[in-house]
């Protein structure tokens, strides 16, 4: 079971279509922390640590079984160039999307700190005896996230971003992409999965985005019956590539000579930190997390808003 301790948080067969190479074994990165570029990165050693979901391997087991199908999945949409026919394949891309959101180290990091600063809170009150903390995954938020949102994951409705310049879409440690058009547009300060006007974007290839939208909020611009959408305008994918750059977390992914060092480091130099922060009111047992929200906004000229949305 040696393989099982290197537990990834962004799964390989996702990585590997971004591989430099003919089998698949590195792909460019960028560490933002230091600020380093990496020419290969080892697939099987990056977006990963060591017992993750536990070293019981009860999840990461499942993860394995499931990733044998959401690969096939994704790679028939990437020869395809078209979203899955067959229903059964289609929910399980949808939730493949979901669960991508909430399985990545950063989202494990801020309910970590939520738990850690509840023990610690609690313990200051006499409420916890004995305080200790928690670094692994914590497993049974991510099923209760998936079950109390996936009405929304299933009502909302599908876009495939096809990129036809020259410049590839990149990725990150933490792919799945939340957004809010509307919201950024009106200065609202927060939204969440369950706000009107939410977006998903999730790159699976450097010429392949997924795209997952409110539609009782936007129309897609120029889609397609097959629910595709070709982008020639280098801008838009520049425009893209920086809201996918603002949702990472330590690392960011790309395919060589599809993106070049100077549009790489006029990305980076614009990238912005964004830290969850705990909220902690001293005088009475109350902990929480001051979530994020991407706030920036991004010029993608895909959606207009529609006007029945800005009058509800």
């Amino acid at each position: 079971m040696k393989e099982k301790v290197n537990q990834h948080y962004v799964p390989q067969f996702y990585l590997k279509n971004f591989a430099n190479d003919e089998k698949k074994r590195s792909v460019a990165g960028y560490a933002l922390k230091t600020k380093t570029p990496i020419c290969n990165i080892a697939i099987d050693e990056t977006a990963s640590k060591k017992y993750y979901y536990g070293d019981d391997l009860r999840v990461e087991n499942w993860f394995a079984e499931m990733e044998g199908k959401w690969a096939q999945i994704v790679q028939n949409i990437i020869s395809r160039k078209s979203f899955p026919i067959n229903k059964d394949d289609y929910w399980m891309l949808v939730y493949f999307v979901a669960i991508s959101s909430v399985r990545v180290l950063k989202y494990g990091n801020v309910i970590n700190k939520m738990i850690n600063g509840v023990m610690e809170h609690g313990h200051r009150f006499g409420q916890v005896a004995s305080p200790h903390t928690v670094s692994g995954h914590p497993i049974s938020y991510m099923d209760s996230h998936l079950l109390k949102n996936y009405d929304i994951y299933e009502k909302l409705k599908p876009l495939l971003l096809y990129n036809r310049t020259n410049q590839g879409f990149l990725t990150s440690d933490n792919p799945c992409v939340m957004y809010n058009q509307f919201f950024v547009s009106q200065n609202l300060p927060f939204y969440s999965i369950r706000h009107g006007g939410v977006q998903l974007f999730m790159p699976i290839s450097p010429c392949f985005c997924l795209c997952f939208y409110d539609g009782a909020a936007y129309k897609a611009i120029s889609s397609t019956k097959g629910k595709v959408v070709k982008i020639a305008e280098t801008a838009k994918i520049t425009e893209l590539n920086k809201l996918f750059l603002r949702n990472a977390d330590m690392m960011v992914y790309y395919k060589q000579k599809t993106i070049c060092d100077t549009v790489i480091n006029t990305l980076i130099g614009e990238h912005k930190f964004y830290q969850h922060e705990p909220i902690v009111k001293s005088l009475i047992p109350i902990v929480g997390i001051k979530m994020e929200s991407i706030n920036d906004s991004f010029d993608i000229g895909l959606f207009n808003v529609r006007k029945s949305f800005i009058k509800r």
